[in-house]
């Protein structure tokens, strides 16, 4: 099971297109993309597309998806379970995410609800906290 973040701009034009290696070093993240053999080939990235992940508590990652960046759309998940630590970095990136779109949406795909940043904050860290 996972928990899925979609993050949509909310302004109408000229939508943020984001970078993956400057979004990652703002979170003080490494990324890479898996090959067709799933082993992660740091510093790629695919299609808009890479794992992020904390080069002092490598986990299983947490998975961007900018794919749809045109759109101002874009989607972060982890697996679940995780480490209070991976969502920890997953909520600096939904956070860093958010300032860079500006007026932002959060809905989480599994609970099928829009959340505001105040709100995943603390879901996140009563998550963190089991």
């Amino acid at each position: 099971m996972a928990f899925t973040l979609q993050i949509r701009q909310k302004k109408l034009f000229g939508k943020t297109v984001l970078d993956i290696p400057s979004l990652a070093q703002a979170c003080g993240f490494c990324y890479g993309s898996n090959n067709d053999f799933y082993i992660l080939q740091e510093n790629e990235q695919a299609n808009g597309t890479a794992v992020f992940y904390h080069p002092e508590h490598i986990g299983r990652g947490i998975f961007f998806d900018g794919s749809r960046a045109r759109e101002g759309y874009y989607e972060i998940s982890y697996n679940i379970p995780t480490t209070r630590a991976e969502i920890t970095d997953f909520a600096r990136l939904a956070g860093e995410i958010e300032k860079r779109l500006g007026k932002a949406e959060m809905y989480c795909v599994e609970e099928e609800r829009t959340f505001t940043s105040r709100e995943l904050r603390i879901l996140l860290h009563s998550a963190g906290s089991h």
